[in-house]
């Protein structure tokens, strides 16, 4: 292992998950895997309004796109673009893109366009992962293609070893995009996940008696410092979602740092969980590519990259 991905704390040496590092490692695989099987995919990435956040966010999903051999493209639509007219150029771009995303968040006046057309996605276009189709495939046990950001941490802890299977996991936040497909992929039946999972959200009474059980826990909340080290017990890893820029500038996640006093493991918070979603966000629009234009479904592909690469960039992070 690289220097400077441990610390050392008043409990012993919490090993730091580098998403960054991980990162590059999978971005280097994936454009040679591109170029392995003369693919071009294509990615639309669908912006309304000029939120400054999305737009850095656009901005470097574009940069990491033609890095690893995929052709990507930006379509700004008005704050105020109706919503028939909305839901017209998303699935026009069904028809050209590989892959298509629409940025969050949108206008409140396109939300229920926005919840119709991920009735109607199709699931092989939908690289976020968010639709009907892909989430109730989850759901029924069925690889086809996962949310980013949850195969984004799946990826990260294969990368340095801590596999989920046997492990209890406590998951808090139960979001669509988040929470609710993390805690399904963690719990599906194949040699990769087989973890046991609880599902923890804003209802749940006495959160910390139920994280303090967990061997791995993982946060996304949207609250800076919501987990502090009385929810931890010892030894646990922690994964922290939550990205916030404090009133100094600074960045911190939902994880206070006395936590890292204590655990076996943790996401740092720049640096952690951020670079995976976007790796697994190419690696979704890889995977679409090669299931239209190949023929070869998410379920083929994903086990390989689970049971042998995360073994080998284990040598390299």
């Amino acid at each position: 292992m690289r220097a400077g991905l441990t610390i050392t704390t008043s409990s012993g040496t919490a090993q730091v998950l580098n998403g960054r590092a991980v990162a590059r490692v999978w971005r280097a695989w994936l454009r040679e895997a591109i170029q392995r099987w003369r693919l071009t995919p294509t990615l639309a990435i669908i912006q309304v309004g000029s939120d400054p956040a999305s737009t850095v966010y656009i901005r470097n999903k574009l940069r990491s796109a033609e890095a690893v051999g995929i052709r990507a493209e930006h379509i700004c639509l008005s704050e105020g673009v109706a919503q028939d007219a909305f839901r017209e150029v998303v699935r026009r771009s069904w028809k050209t893109y590989h892959g298509v995303i629409v940025q969050m968040p949108v206008p409140a006046h396109l939300q229920e366009a926005l919840e119709v057309l991920l009735e109607e996605f199709p699931v092989e276009k939908d690289v976020d992962g968010f639709s009907v189709g892909n989430l109730g495939a989850l759901a029924g046990g069925r690889v086809q293609l996962i949310p980013a950001t949850p195969l984004g941490i799946l990826v990260l802890m294969h990368a340095y070893g801590h596999e989920p299977a046997g492990k209890h996991i406590v998951v808090v936040g139960r979001s669509r995009i988040v929470g609710t497909p993390l805690a399904l992929l963690f719990s599906r039946a194949y040699s990769w996940a087989n973890g046991t999972v609880t599902l923890c959200h804003s209802r749940t009474q006495d959160l910390g008696k139920i994280t303090r059980q967990a061997e791995i826990v993982v946060v996304a909340v949207g609250r800076p410092h919501f987990l502090r080290s009385e929810h931890v017990r010892p030894g646990a890893i922690v994964i922290d979602v939550g990205i916030h820029r404090l009133a100094d500038g600074t960045l911190t996640g939902d994880v206070h740092p006395s936590v890292y006093n204590c655990v076996r493991a943790y996401t740092p918070v720049p640096g952690g969980v951020g670079p995976m979603t976007v790796a697994a966000l190419l690696f979704n629009v890889y995977v679409a590519a090669l299931w239209q234009e190949r023929g070869i479904a998410p379920s083929e592909v994903l086990p390989e990259l689970l049971e042998k690469e995360c073994r080998v960039w284990r040598e390299k992070v």
